[in-house]
């Protein structure tokens, strides 16, 4: 009996540390946000000092006055083909992440310069975020895609303009912005095969885990097309299934940014080949994670070109780290 008894509590302890380690996060996905009707949005008009929404462990901060906003609004629009800043709220997806309605438009301002803010509530405050999906907004894709009267076509007349357009996020954690920092690029022209060269579309994750434990995130853009000190590519990008781990972790990561892991093609059906500019490539472990942070492929890398089968993946994001004693770095491909 007393044997029983101790197989019973064993089996429930197993039990509740699977169903914990199932629940150890939560997603910010904005359904819980209501507008009033489709193809609409959220931006703060009507509290122009400022105001914020939530949704699951996340706070997202919004600005709106002077007839701008800037920060984070959300939205369910839908129009993925109009030009102009009079559809400054649909994603180019045309929908959220697996095709869901509602999603976070982000725009750190009109100009890029005052980073949005999100700040993580409840049992997620100081601990990691997992990542979240984004695409470019219409506004900003079809602006790089066939330029305008303020922004260049990205690629120039010839293709071969070698521009950019990123955001950058970093970390809060004990009320102290640090350097560690992520950045994801939205558009990217800067490689040698123009066929190579994109302006995303589709949903895609960011693997966030690099951060480790955060108490907020501040998101900026950047672009190769400015003047005057400003930048011209419109700055706005979509977000949704904000993922926070709601578990402390215990160690720290450096990503460096310097280094760019090139992923073609992207989107890849059964093979990835990776690229890197580096000379100290010597045994590198390279890493496929999906979006729960899975592990789901690792190998090594010795020289700066490789390519590796995805046949037994599903379709979905990836995230792609390579390291070894002198960096680590990482990029995003999306399996189809």
């Amino acid at each position: 009996m007393k044997k029983r008894l101790q197989q019973i509590l064993i089996a429930t302890a197993i039990a509740v540390a699977s169903a914990t380690s199932i629940k150890a996060q939560t997603i910010s996905d904005f359904e819980n946000l209501t507008l009033a009707k489709s193809d609409t949005f959220w931006d703060g008009s009507a509290t122009p000092n400022g105001a914020t929404f939530q949704s699951g462990n996340a706070i997202f901060l919004n600005k709106n006055g002077g007839g701008f906003w800037n920060g984070c609004s959300y939205s369910n629009t839908t129009d993925s083909s109009t030009s102009g800043f009079m559809n400054q709220y649909s994603a180019k997806a045309a929908h959220g992440y697996n095709n869901s309605a509602n999603y976070a438009v982000v725009s750190p301002d009109l100009f890029g310069n005052v980073p949005a803010k999100i700040k993580l509530a409840g049992i997620a405050a100081g601990k990691p975020v997992n990542g979240f999906y984004v695409t470019n907004s219409t506004f900003a894709y079809n602006s790089m895609r066939d330029g305008d009267q303020f922004a260049k076509k990205f690629g120039g007349a010839t293709g071969n303009d070698a521009d950019w357009f990123k955001v950058t996020i970093k970390k809060w954690l004990g009320g102290v912005k640090l350097n560690d920092s992520i950045e994801f690029y939205l558009a990217d022209f800067r490689f040698s095969n123009n066929a190579q060269d994109y302006i995303l579309k589709n949903w895609t994750w960011v693997n966030l885990t690099a951060l480790g434990n955060v108490d907020s995130l501040e998101l900026n853009l950047s672009s190769s097309d400015n003047s005057g000190g400003f930048m011209n590519t419109p700055a706005y990008l979509c977000i949704d299934n904000f993922t926070t781990a709601d578990v402390l972790l215990n160690g720290t990561f450096n990503i460096d940014n310097k280094i760019n892991i090139q992923l073609f093609p992207n989107p890849a059906s059964n093979k990835i080949a990776i690229n890197m500019a580096v000379n100290n490539l010597d045994a590198a472990t390279v890493s496929i994670y999906n979006t729960l942070g899975v592990l789901v492929l690792s190998s090594k890398m010795n020289t700066n070109a490789a390519e590796f089968s995805i046949d037994n993946l599903a379709k979905g994001s990836y995230t792609v780290i390579v390291e070894n004693s002198n960096f680590k770095a990482q990029n995003s491909f999306i399996k189809q």
